[in-house]
């Protein structure tokens, strides 16, 4: 049996034993030595044998080449190295900076794309001027355009000074007692209703107010019952404005009409500063204040007290059909325009802006009536006008 000696490894018989590493690095070694040695020797040895000569040219060739391109080199490697760091910066520098163009680009194609959406949902929904296909300003717009009454047309120019101060579609504007509280409201913002009787100068005194005040903002004339839901569903932003709703009860009620959360939406908190401004009859007004006589649908229960809703944020200016001793006097004051010293010659009988605007307007009937093609109750109701006027004109007044 063979014998172990505890700690030293037996190699089995027969097997050869491998030369340790260290023994072939320095034969290694010792080799390159011999060789850088005898290059060394070469180069120096100025007249070696002929046997020599040639390689000794080399070697002198080699350590020429070592001399010269030693620091050639390492600038080389170090150009290389910093080129492989540049090249990939500049490349992804150019690719973001084509990127953001890019997205420029994109952002101005969208932004296009938004303002004509934007104007075709304004023309679709509302007035807008016609070179822009935006809303016009406030006091650009012209007052019989929003719903005042025209009054009869300046046959001859004024003399004197004031001839300036005397428009020639309506009458010069002679203030109201309520003004300074149209005032209040329309700096508060949000809802404000007119109310009076028809030809009782609402919508007169609105523009005047809204031009004193509000001139310079954007006027939004809504063309229908639904246009202020489908502007405000189309993501029209609602800032520094006036919506201009003339006769209120045209836009209330309904699916699509104005109700309590459309008109938040319009609003806001006030900050946005838009301001509606409606005229609304006093008939009409009353009608949607009182519970009905008798029974009604549930459906017109429930848009009679959505109505009744809206018209409980508004704040409520009342405006009289016949004007008040001081509104007279201030309409004295302005007789210099030949419209309001005829008005004022009738105001026991009628109201100013009633007569301003009624004589007019039943004067253009009359004359439409007249025409030849017309049915004929109409041409009957023309002819009994034409001889009731007659015997005014001869005297018969009983």
């Amino acid at each position: 049996m063979p014998r172990v000696n505890a700690g030293v490894p037996q190699v089995p018989e027969g097997s050869r034993v491998p030369p340790p590493r260290w023994g072939r690095r320095l034969l290694l070694i010792v080799l390159v030595g011999v060789v850088a040695g005898g290059a060394i020797a070469l180069e120096v040895w100025s007249d070696p044998p002929a046997s020599l000569r040639g390689t000794r040219e080399v070697v002198v060739a080699a350590f020429h080449w070592l001399r010269v391109h030693v620091l050639t080199l390492p600038a080389v490697g170090v150009a290389a190295a910093v080129a492989a760091v540049l090249v990939p910066l500049y490349q992804t520098r150019q690719k973001h900076a084509q990127r953001r163009r890019w997205a420029e680009l994109a952002a101005v194609q969208q932004a296009a794309a938004e303002r004509a959406a934007a104007a075709a949902l304004l023309v679709a929904n509302c007035w807008v001027e016609g070179h822009n296909h935006q809303l016009p300003r406030a006091n650009q717009v012209d007052p019989i355009a929003l719903g005042v009454h025209p009054a009869a047309e300046l046959s001859g120019g004024l003399t004197g000074a004031r001839e300036r101060d005397v428009p020639s579609r309506v009458p010069v504007y002679v203030p109201r007692d309520h003004d300074a509280e149209l005032d209040a409201a329309l700096a508060r913002g949000g809802l404000v209703v007119l109310v009076g009787d028809s030809t009782a100068g609402k919508s007169r005194a609105a523009y005047e107010a809204v031009r004193r005040l509000l001139g310079n903002r954007q006027l939004l004339v809504p063309h229908r019952r639904d246009s202020l839901r489908a502007l405000v569903d189309g993501g029209l932003q609602l800032q520094d404005l006036v919506v201009w709703l003339n006769d209120l009860e045209r836009f209330l009620g309904g699916h699509a009409g104005l109700d309590v959360g459309l008109l938040r939406r319009m609003v806001g908190d006030g900050s946005r500063g838009v301001v509606i401004v409606a005229t609304m009859r006093a008939s009409e007004y009353a009608a949607r204040s009182v519970a009905p006589a008798g029974e009604e649908p549930a459906a017109e229960r429930e848009f009679r007290q959505a109505e009744q809703a809206v018209l409980a944020l508004a704040t409520r200016v009342d405006f009289a059909r016949r004007f008040s001793p001081a509104e007279l006097a201030r309409a004295a004051e302005r007789s210099y325009d030949p419209r309001l010293a005829d008005a004022l010659r009738h105001a026991d009988e009628f109201g100013l802006a009633e007569y301003l605007a009624a004589g007019p307007r039943l004067w253009r009937r009359w004359r439409d009536g007249l025409a030849v093609d017309n049915p004929p109750e109409r041409l009957a109701g023309a002819a009994i006008t034409a001889v009731a006027v007659d015997c005014r004109r001869l005297g018969l007044t009983g």
